[in-house]
């Protein structure tokens, strides 16, 4: 059975106040579940929507939803970051892919293809950027629009003549606006833009992790910049850090950044690799968890990982798994039970369960009520058993994909065996209700059922999720990327798989009536 470490700092007293151990692990309620997602129109989109497909691109790596020109209907940004630019390899790309009241790419507006080699795009693009592997949107000056962030980690910079400071990273900002997303109207950010908070470091690799969220209710999205390998003590590597931008009505502002380390850190703790924003205990305020999930816990062994949270201004740390267990490697939050603030989901997908290696398990942690739950396959009637590095886990989301006012938890398994030995990847959705997630209803996603497109050796279908209502009927829609499936001949081209919601008790759920003449052919 999974242990919990629940370990609250004092920042100003600097010292440990309490320590809690819990058990993972629970009941499920099993409430029945009158909706969800459907197979019926589920499809796929592939880069030959808009470029040619080839080896390596590794299309749907990241995933992030938005709404780019502010129609009501979400759209998706696709990361791509082993796109080769010319002959420059892994320097990256993103698909921006358009909702429309048929879903997304089937509307008017093209798709939209970026790069740092498109015209009016800043810095150029070169050999091994990885432009695209981490994404995240936000309206970061309150219009309305949704703006698009887009991780460029390794980029590396020429600091003296010869001299370079390689894989510093850095990330762009792409304005929403009502054409949609704008290539030519993007900010970039890299460490020497925040003079005074942080410079450009040899292999800090900023821009690895991204998320954005609104922190004071005001419409005005705040942004979280991941710097996992970042070196913040002498002598010491990768303890990581994040860096805070500050949302304003001009945008994101550079010079009223900060920086988040942790109170206690050490190296390799990989501090950065994953942010979640969320109400976590009811307050005014919304909460900041922060992943490290390559920290040793002293006596815990190598790897177990740690989350850092700040709720309400105090200081949380929490722990948990064992042995490679990776606890933050993805971390997301909902409202599970409607009670009006959000609980926590941390994914720990190295961790051994029910004596598997490398099973993975996810933790739900309700801070309000001091409960955890840690879930995982074949648990209270979560479908499927654990088998060995499944990473369960691995990649989260949420959205209320059945229109009841509940969040829904995404877990993706993209290590999930559905032959012995080769990695397919599955996505389990588990549903919520006034109890709370439940057993009840939950759906397991392959390739082969109930998709029936075919998996085959080495996808990682759930590798990326990421949920938003693409067709605007008011139910959320998911978005699951399978980056190193082989289509067209080409190996680990990937490709990204939707999924829609459907409320059947909704009369009007299916569009007809609000003018999608699509609806009923």
């Amino acid at each position: 059975m999974p242990t919990i470490s629940i370990l609250r700092w004092s920042a100003q007293r600097g010292q440990l106040l309490a320590a809690t151990i819990l058990l993972g692990g629970g009941t499920l309620s099993s409430s029945p579940v009158v909706a969800q997602l459907v197979v019926d129109d589920n499809h796929r989109i592939f880069q030959s929507i808009i470029q040619t497909i080839e080896a390596n691109d590794r299309f749907g790596a990241s995933l992030a939803s938005g709404d780019f020109d502010r129609d009501g209907y979400d759209d998706l940004a696709i990361g791509v970051p082993g796109e080769a630019i010319g002959t420059l390899d892994d320097a990256g790309a993103v698909a921006v892919v358009f909702g429309s009241s048929a879903g997304l790419g089937f509307g008017s507006r093209s798709p939209v293809w970026l790069h740092q080699s498109v015209a009016g795009v800043q810095n150029v693009a070169e050999a091994g950027d990885e432009f695209g592997l981490a994404l995240t949107a936000g309206d970061f000056d309150g219009d309305g629009f949704d703006e698009l962030v887009v991780g460029v980690p390794g980029e590396g910079f020429e600091i003296s003549p010869g001299v370079f400071i390689l894989e510093a990273g850095a990330f762009h900002v792409f304005l929403g606006g009502p054409g949609g997303i704008v290539p030519a109207a993007d900010q970039f950010f890299h460490g020497d833009s925040f003079e005074g908070v942080w410079n450009d470091g040899f292999g800090d690799r900023l821009g690895s992790s991204l998320a954005a969220g609104d922190l004071t209710g005001n419409g005005i999205f705040d942004l979280f910049v991941g710097v996992p390998a970042a070196d913040t003590i002498p002598s010491f590597d990768d303890e990581g850090a994040v860096l805070h931008l500050l949302g304003s009505p001009a945008g994101l502002d550079p010079e009223n950044a900060g920086a988040f380390v942790p109170p206690t850190r050490e190296a390799g703790d990989r501090f950065g690799s994953s942010v979640a924003i969320g109400n976590l205990d009811g307050g005014p305020l919304r909460d900041i968890a922060f992943g490290a999930p390559f920290a040793e816990i002293d006596p815990a062994p190598t790897d177990s990982g740690r989350v850092w949270t700040i709720l309400n201004g105090s200081n949380l740390w929490l722990t948990g798994g064992g042995q490679n267990a990776r606890f933050g490697t993805a971390l997301a939050s909902g409202d599970f039970s409607g009670l009006g603030y959000e609980q926590l989901l941390v994914g720990a997908p190295g961790n051994d369960t029910e004596g598997v290696d490398e099973a993975g398990v996810v933790f739900a942690f309700d801070f309000v009520s001091t409960g955890v739950v840690g879930l995982w396959q074949g648990e209270s009637g979560i479908l499927e058993t654990p088998e060995p590095f499944d990473q369960f886990g691995q990649a989260l989301a949420t959205g209320d994909f059945d229109r009841d006012g509940y969040d829904d938890a995404v877990f993706g398994i993209p290590g999930e065996n559905l032959e012995p030995g080769i990695e397919n990847g599955v996505v389990q959705v588990v549903y919520g209700s006034a109890a709370g997630l439940h057993s009840a209803g939950n759906q397991l996603w392959s390739l082969d059922a109930p998709i029936n497109f075919g998996s085959l050796s080495g996808d990682r279908f759930g590798a990326a999720v990421a949920s938003g209502d693409f067709d605007g009927d008011g139910v959320d829609d998911l978005a699951i990327g399978a980056p190193d499936a082989t289509w067209a001949g080409q190996v680990e081209t990937g490709f990204v798989q939707i999924l829609y919601g459907r409320d059947h008790g909704w009369l009007f759920a299916d569009g007809f009536e609000s003018g999608d003449t699509l609806a009923w052919e």
